[in-house]
């Protein structure tokens, strides 16, 4: 009986012995900390213009920038002065922060020519819902600024219908020269307007010079 027990106690030990490298080995339960990323927030627009007037001229200033090969429109260094500034499609309604784009030229069917050049048309709104549309513009190449006042849905496509319209509006005629009007005459002499030509006075001396003589030579034979 008392093997009995001893043998079983030995195989309950040794049961338990051979479980414990289990419960070592098994490596304990690890959590991966994600950093978090921040999206920079669109920095609010109290004046559409005056960010209109800012982005064409750090445009201006950077168009280098053209020829990244990443390049949609969007320049870097519009992003760069205002973090969290985003550009979307020409067709896309501006929001504060968010700018629509155009890049093309007016025309895309048409040839490029002077009055249908390559532009990056763009618009901005701003908090109160005022719209603003810049416009860089050239050809061959990009070398011209235009602002554009935006009547129209906040858009870029707006933006590049009115631009068109200022673009290929007929030049003016200069205004033709008009001869300021003479003043009255006075007295018995003629006025400037009224004066006959030379050879028709001479003809009215003459035939009151003919008929007084004939009158005087009438009269001699009475």
């Amino acid at each position: 009986m008392k093997l009995t027990t001893f043998v079983l106690s030995l195989a309950a030990a040794a049961s338990f012995l051979i479980a414990v490298p289990a419960f070592a080995e098994t490596p304990p339960a690890t959590t991966t900390t994600t950093p978090a990323t921040t999206t920079p927030t669109a920095q609010p627009v109290p004046d559409a213009a005056a960010l209109r007037d800012d982005l064409l001229v750090v445009a201006f200033a950077n168009l280098n920038q053209i020829a990244g090969s990443s390049f949609q429109g969007f320049f870097p260094a519009w992003s760069s002065k205002y973090p969290g500034l985003k550009g979307n499609g020409y067709a896309i309604v501006s929001t504060p922060g968010n700018v629509s784009i155009w890049w093309n030229r007016l025309d895309p069917k048409g040839a490029a020519t002077d009055k249908n050049p390559e532009a990056i048309a763009f618009a901005v709104a701003d908090s109160q819902g005022r719209c603003a549309g810049g416009v860089l513009f050239g050809n061959p190449k990009i070398d011209k600024t235009a602002k554009v006042t935006v009547t129209g849905t906040c858009t870029a496509q707006s933006v590049v219908d009115q631009f068109m319209q200022t673009l290929n509006a007929p030049t003016t005629a200069p205004a033709t020269a008009t001869e300021a009007p003479k003043p009255p005459a006075t007295g018995n002499a003629i006025a400037t307007n009224d004066r006959a030509p030379l050879g028709s006075i001479a003809i009215v001396v003459l035939a009151c010079g003919l008929a007084a003589t004939f009158a005087m030579r009438r009269r001699a034979r009475i």
